[in-house]
């Protein structure tokens, strides 16, 4: 995985202060994305270390991580690992993908997850006709974003 940059959010979920992670080589191409950069092969890979580096930095800031973008299921061992380092520090995890389900692997990692690609004529996450979904994973309630 390579990361293109960071921030801290607060949109992104509406329960948790974040650090979203905007990882590179999103193989979906979806027309009007609202971060185009994503596709491209671009950013650093990301390591243990440099991972770990971050998590202390924000630590007593973030209460979640988000892995935005470039997840592909082929790598799932590497998400996974990223996952269980979060939750060492104690950290909620969040995957935001274009894919419609991840594998079961994945899940059992995760506190929450966004699925499917952005369609311009459905709307995004917030959209009352979206065709994304925002999850608590244990519950597999929706999550509430943007008024939807």
């Amino acid at each position: 995985m390579k990361l293109l940059n960071y921030d801290i959010v607060f949109k992104e979920h509406p329960l948790h202060i974040s650090l979203c992670l905007s990882i590179s080589q999103c193989k979906f191409r979806c027309k009007n994305c609202h971060t185009p950069e994503l596709q491209s092969d671009v950013g650093i890979k990301l390591f243990d270390s440099n991972f770990q580096t971050l998590l202390i930095k924000y630590q007593e800031y973030i209460s979640n991580v988000i892995f935005m973008g470039g997840y592909e299921p082929n790598d799932y061992k590497e998400i996974i690992k990223f996952l269980n380092i979060c939750h060492t520090y104690n950290l909620k995890t969040t995957l935001w993908t274009g894919y419609d389900e991840v594998i079961l692997e994945v899940l059992k990692y995760l506190d929450y997850l966004k699925t499917g690609r952005y369609i311009e004529e459905k709307g995004p996450l917030g959209s009352k006709n979206t065709n994304q979904k925002y999850i608590e994973v244990k519950t597999n309630k929706e999550i509430k974003i943007n008024g939807n």
